[in-house]
């Protein structure tokens, strides 16, 4: 089966470009893909109205958790997303809850990594995303103490 206009245009828009200019624009990929299909929903068409629409769907402390966990660049434990999650209306105890919920909002991945040692990560994407929103919260600095 061949492939749809929509299934292409990804593919399509970045096929002019080098891998060196590839992988410098991943750096933001939230603006690499910057146009979906026409007959794709208003929420499919780029990544970034994707996220938009998935974080809009976030309770007010699934967004703040998200937001602050944007701060680790790698894995995390449940431990350092306690000491981040915590404020205003979060307390320690909510943090495992709220990760949990973001995981199975597939915004958040968690891994068994050896020794039965589960870490959290997010995808670059969604984490660049985040931190956007994190640096729009206001709290970019407080949290990244």
């Amino acid at each position: 089966m061949p492939p749809t206009s929509v299934q292409r245009e990804p593919a399509a828009r970045v096929g002019p470009l080098s891998l060196e200019q590839i992988s410098k624009r991943l750096e933001n990929s939230l603006k690499l893909l910057t146009a979906g299909g026409r007959t794709a929903a208003p929420r499919q068409r780029t990544l970034r109205a994707t996220l938009d629409w998935s974080y809009n769907l976030l309770s007010v402390e699934e967004r703040m958790l998200l937001r602050r966990l944007s701060a680790f660049a790698g894995s995390w434990s449940l431990e350092a997303a306690e000491v981040v999650g915590i404020g205003s209306s979060v307390q320690e105890e909510d943090v495992l809850e709220l990760l949990s919920n973001l995981v199975a909002k597939s915004l958040v991945v968690a891994e068994v990594r050896a020794g039965d040692v589960r870490r959290y990560r997010m995808l670059e994407p969604v984490r660049q995303y985040a931190r956007e929103r994190l640096e729009e919260s206001g709290e970019a600095e407080e949290i990244h103490r």
